[in-house]
């Protein structure tokens, strides 16, 4: 298994920001009480990451990198 450094992280992130920010979104998130789907917790939030331009949460399967 190898390891990622935080510097590869941004590299990659900058990456993106240039070549793919007209397609990729930031997505929101949404609180909902854990009660609203029957768990015993204080709260459950979800990243809709199906509002991607490709209805992915992946860039890579939207964008073929495979």
């Amino acid at each position: 298994m190898r390891l990622v450094d935080r510097y590869q992280i941004e590299s990659c992130e900058r990456t993106f920001s240039m070549r793919y920010s007209h397609f990729i979104r930031q997505t929101p998130l949404w609180k909902l009480p854990g009660r609203t789907l029957g768990m015993h917790c204080a709260g459950v939030w979800l990243k809709l990451e199906h509002m991607q331009t490709g209805g992915s949460f992946k860039a890579r399967g939207m964008l073929g990198l495979g």
